[in-house]
């Protein structure tokens, strides 16, 4: 999950560069590090454009019917949590599915 988008990056460098709002207090309220915002701002003061997300970041991936399979015939054998249920797959499945690769776009 993304924590910072383009307008949230535009808003972070406003409180900091015209409302004179310190980077810590504005880096606790997105939830990103410090030195992150003083980056973003320091981006903006060289260029005096706002910073913009990579558009060609890698595409998420999902579960693809046979992983489904996977997954639902190995709980139903198991009953074990998720986490648990990766390594489970890997050992007697062979196949590697991470526990958080998400079910679809939904």
């Amino acid at each position: 999950m993304i924590k910072l988008t383009d307008k949230k990056i535009k808003w972070a460098i406003n409180q900091v560069v015209k409302h004179k709002k310190n980077t810590k207090s504005v880096a606790r309220l997105l939830d990103v590090s410090q030195r992150r915002i003083q980056q973003l701002v320091k981006i903006y003061r060289e260029t005096g454009e706002y910073p913009q997300l990579n558009p060609n970041k890698r595409p998420k991936t999902y579960l693809t019917e046979e992983e489904k399979n996977i997954i639902e015939e190995a709980y139903t054998k198991s009953r074990l949590c998720a986490r648990l249920l990766e390594y489970h797959i890997k050992r007697y499945y062979k196949v590697s599915i991470p526990h958080k690769k998400p079910l679809s776009e939904d």
